[in-house]
């Protein structure tokens, strides 16, 4: 098993405690890379992270201004 890249959204944790919304739960993120690991899987995306790698390969500004607010 080899897993080259795990992208994640911001994890609702103590640390992050007021640094924007939409946040999710630490569980579900970790489901999906145990997943990913079993499956045999290279890159593995969480939530709304699959959306932003494809609107960055597009619209990287787009993507940095829309990162950008989210984490106010």
């Amino acid at each position: 098993m080899q897993v080259k890249q795990v992208f994640i959204p911001l994890i609702d944790t103590v640390m992050t405690k007021g640094h924007g919304s939409g946040m999710m739960p630490a569980d579900l993120p970790a489901a999906d890379v145990v997943k990913g690991l079993l499956l045999s899987e290279t890159d593995i995306s969480n939530g709304k992270v699959k959306a932003l790698r494809i609107t960055h390969r597009i619209a990287p500004g787009l993507t940095a201004k829309i990162i950008k607010v989210s984490w106010k």
